[in-house]
């Protein structure tokens, strides 16, 4: 019963984050319950294409880039755009679009274990719980913690699991 309350409040916790980092979700699972398998995704951010079609073919043309789509110059001299759902693209410090890549990498700051790579906001995750997760995205940012929780960090992909942050209890966050 105090797993599943912990549980409740872990995701009500996602909900109100999700206010302020609507690219963010956060998961975490017990090992008396099984994990849901999470379907494949087209992008690491979720996004899928609004129409599948053949693979773009020529150069692709950042100057043209918006936050949903890809624009690619043919060989024979059309254009051709792949246009998706979801954001692709966000916009750097000059303005310019780049590529959303969520993949965690080193924290480049002290305390920071993993980080997402390319995105408007920036997670930084701590190398065990007992310290607080910090999204910033400009110059806001928010920070939280899981009272009394540990573990320690590991990452593979956009995905960061902190192995028995309490007792039984495995937390996820993803970065998406």
């Amino acid at each position: 019963m105090r797993q599943q309350r912990l549980v409740q409040l872990i995701l009500i916790f996602a909900l109100m984050l999700s206010s302020f980092a609507p690219s963010l979700s956060v998961q975490a699972t017990s090992e008396a319950a099984p994990s849901e398998s999470v379907p494949p995704r087209v992008l690491s951010n979720g996004s899928v294409p609004i129409k599948p079609g053949p693979e773009m073919t020529g150069q692709e043309l950042p100057a043209l880039r918006t936050r949903t789509s890809h624009t690619y110059l043919g060989s024979d001299g059309t254009y051709q755009a792949q246009i998706f759902s979801g954001s692709i693209n966000y916009q750097d410090a000059k303005g310019q679009w780049q590529p959303i890549d969520n993949t965690l990498v080193p924290g480049s700051e002290k305390g920071v274990a993993y980080q997402n790579k390319a995105n408007h906001y920036r997670v930084q995750l701590p190398s065990t719980l007992q310290a607080p997760v910090r999204i910033n995205a400009g110059d806001a940012w928010v920070a939280f913690s899981l009272k009394g929780a540990g573990g320690k960090a590991s990452a593979k992909g956009a995905i960061a699991t902190y192995t028995d942050a309490l007792p039984g209890l495995d937390v996820t966050y993803e970065a998406s």
